[in-house]
């Protein structure tokens, strides 16, 4: 998938759920990434809004390639609902 600098965070998760083909009415996505860091380990970035995707976005130096692999988790969404409390 091909991801351009100033992509909206909302438009990105529909392209990656229709990319590994995942119902957006049926699961959500956490995503990871590991930013290349030149003398010091640090652990995986979560990519879960606007900012924290430009931040990826603007300092992810992966390969020649372009290709920068990314660790997504799939969570079902729970179609039940809480019961409502009695007033008073």
């Amino acid at each position: 998938m091909s991801v351009v600098k100033g992509i909206a965070y909302e438009r990105f998760m529909e392209d990656l759920h229709r990319t590994i083909n995942v119902d957006a009415n049926k699961c959500s996505l956490a995503i990871e990434v590991l930013l290349p860091c030149i003398n010091m380990s640090a652990p995986p970035m979560r990519i879960c809004d606007y900012p924290t995707l430009c931040f990826f976005l603007d300092n992810a130096g992966g390969p020649a390639s372009g290709f920068i692999p990314l660790c997504i988790t799939e969570y079902a969404i729970s179609l039940r609902r809480a019961k409502p409390k009695p007033i008073g």
